[in-house]
């Protein structure tokens, strides 16, 4: 973490959420098509860095954390629960 992290770990890194890093990582080392992929997260950092990314679909899931305005608005829809995944992604 480049705030809390120490030595060599204190460094400010495109792969922490929001930045698309990690996304991208996985992107070119799998060879995954971004607008046909779905992302599932519980805070609004977890939409941001996938819609950076390309991810066609982004879903908030209600896990306890507080789901916020911002979270809401960025996601493609929220949801009470990741069992309930399954389902919206069949329709």
């Amino acid at each position: 973490h480049y705030e809390h992290g120490q030595g060599v770990y204190k460094l400010d890194c495109e792969c922490r959420k929001p930045k698309p890093g990690m996304f991208i990582s996985a992107k070119d080392f799998l060879d995954i098509d971004m607008e046909r992929s779905v992302m599932v997260g519980d805070k609004a950092e977890d939409i941001m860095a996938a819609t950076s990314a390309g991810v066609g679909t982004t879903i908030l899931v209600r896990t306890g954390k507080p789901i916020t305005d911002k979270g809401q608005n960025l996601a493609s829809v929220v949801l009470d629960s990741i069992a309930d995944v399954p389902s919206y992604l069949a329709k």
